[in-house]
Formats: structure tokens, C-alpha cells, sequence
């Protein structure tokens, strides 16, 4: 038995990486994936969509009642060229867009209205404004987490809503975070530590977006099928196989199609030996002008 090991693979990979078909079938791997990712991204941005001030991932939201009801999207805010968060003052509150999938969601210019909330989390007062946006069909909960803003006035603030809620006064926190806080501190700062959305709403948007629902096991799929090609095309090259062009791409998918009939496990200790086998018969029926398919399904 000639056994293959993972291991021997290493002296070809630099080689394998530099081969310009690999490199066309890889790249059309990373576009999908990449364009999958963009239709799946919750952004808070400035107004065009730029700059970007916090993004999240749509799909790794955490959806209550099977995601019937409301979901929220954890948001991590973006990073300047130093590796530094971003600076966001409370005034750019005035000009913001929530967007889902590059598509603007809801912003700034539609209904916004937000009340007080200050509590322990993580062993730390916070001070934030959450705050609902809304726009035709769709709506949101955004919570502001606002930085250098005084406990001092801060209450003040509070008993003002307190005050409001009272006597049946509508108060809005938003307006005075745009109206007071952003012009007594310049300084203050804002943060978007996450999205809650409203099913009825994103469900619609989802459908215009043909956004797909990717499983844990459709994701290790996706790392299997690169690894194999990977797998494979070393393997070609390490046997001599100096192929060009569509005909290297056609032995490639020829032996990966034949792993996938004989259903052979990626994971497995004699995968790299299976596929060794697989890669020298497939030379051989290019020189003897047997179909590699056909007899690969006779055989086994």
C-alpha cells in the first residue's frame, strides 16, 4: 500500500499556490462567499453608506421564537488605521442609516424616538438611549451606548423623561441627546452595541434580497469542498500532471467528482491515500483513453 500522508503534501502547496487555475477556482469560491457575506451584513453607517461606524453579521442574530417575533444582531464597532475604535459624536445622530444587506433599512430621516436606560452590565454602568427607528415597513430597536456624557446631567435628563412619563408628556431622548448633550458636550461619544429587529419587517426584506440561510454543517461543507480541490490539485502536480488551463480544472473536478461517488470522508485517516489512488488511475486513463468516471463507477 503506498501510503500518502497529509503531511507530504507540504512541498507542493507553494507550487499549487501559485497555479493560476487553482488560483480562478479559489477566487470564485471567495467571490460567492464574499457577496453571501455582503448581502448578510447589518451596518450603522453615515449617510450613502459611508463611512461604516459598526457591522454585524444578519445571520448570527439571536431570533427568539424561532425567529418570529425579534432577533437581536451583535455589533461590533469599526476600527481606524491604528487599530483604535472609531469616534462617533452624539451629533452624528442627525445623519445616520441602519442598513441591511447594502440596502438602507432605516435612518435618521424616518421616525426616531428614544427613551433612558442605565444598567449593570458586565460589572458596568452604562448609560444608554435606546431607540426606535422606523420607516415605512420597517422598524428597529437601536440601543446608543453614549460615552463622556456627566452623571450629572445625565440625571437631569432622566427626570426629565421620568417627568414627562408622569404627566403624560411625550419626552423624547433623542432629540435631547441632538439638542442638549451634543451641544454642552462636544466630547460625548456614541457606540452601537447591537440591532434588534422585528421579524415582520426583515422577513419581507430578506425575500427581496434572496438572502439564504447558511447551517453550521453548509459552512463546513464549504470548507471540505475548498479543502478537497486543494487536496487534489497538489496531489496532480506532486504525479507529474503539468497541465494548463481547462484541462488541468477538467482532472481536477473529474477526481473530485469521483471522491464524491465513492463517498470517501474528507476527515478520514486514508483520505490522502484514497485520493492518491484516485489521482494515479485518473493518469493512467488519460494515457490509455479510458473514460476515468466510467471506470471508476465499475470498479467500485
Amino acid at each position: 500500500c503506498n501510503v500518502f500522508a497529509m503531511s507530504d503534501l507540504a512541498p507542493f502547496v507553494a507550487a499549487t499556490l501559485r497555479d493560476k487555475v487553482v488560483q480562478d477556482l479559489l477566487e470564485e469560491n471567495r467571490k460567492l462567499r464574499r457577496k453571501l457575506d455582503n448581502l448578510q451584513k447589518v451596518e450603522i453607517t453615515g449617510p450613502g453608506g459611508s463611512p461604516i461606524y459598526a457591522s454585524g453579521a444578519f445571520q448570527d442574530g439571536n431570533w427568539q421564537n424561532g425567529g418570529h417575533l425579534w432577533g437581536d444582531v451583535k455589533l461590533e464597532m469599526a476600527t481606524s488605521a491604528d487599530g483604535s475604535e472609531v469616534v462617533v459624536p452624539v451629533s452624528y445622530l442627525n445623519n445616520i442609516e441602519i442598513r441591511l444587506g447594502g440596502v438602507v433599512y432605516a435612518s435618521s430621516d424616518g421616525e426616531v424616538f428614544g427613551f433612558m436606560d442605565e444598567s449593570d452590565r458586565d460589572g458596568e454602568m452604562r448609560k444608554e438611549v435606546n431607540c426606535h427607528y422606523s420607516s415605512d415597513k420597517n422598524n428597529l430597536w437601536l440601543p446608543l451606548r453614549i460615552r463622556q456624557w456627566p452623571q450629572s446631567h445625565w440625571s437631569t435628563i432622566q427626570e426629565m423623561e421620568y417627568a414627562g412619563r408622569t404627566t403624560g408628556d411625550r419626552f423624547d431622548a433623542h432629540d435631547a441627546l441632538l439638542e442638549q448633550v451634543a451641544v454642552a458636550f462636544p466630547d460625548a461619544t456614541v457606540s452601537f452595541p447591537l440591532a434588534t429587529f422585528f421579524s415582520s419587517g426583515v422577513q419581507e426584506l430578506i425575500k427581496k434580497l434572496e438572502i439564504p440561510s447558511i447551517s453550521e454543517e453548509e459552512k463546513q461543507e464549504d470548507e471540505d469542498v475548498m479543502r478537497l480541490f486543494n487536496v487534489v490539485s497538489m496531489m496532480l502536480r506532486s504525479r507529474g500532471n503539468n497541465e494548463n488551463g481547462e484541462a488541468f480544472a477538467n482532472s481536477v473536478y473529474e477526481i473530485v467528482s469521483a471522491v464524491r461517488l465513492l463517498g470517501l470522508n474528507i476527515s478520514g485517516e486514508e483520505f490522502a491515500t484514497e485520493v492518491l489512488t484516485l489521482v494515479n488511475a485518473q493518469m493512467e486513463s488519460l494515457q490509455s483513453g479510458v473514460d476515468f468516471i466510467s471506470q471508476v463507477r465499475e470498479t467500485h
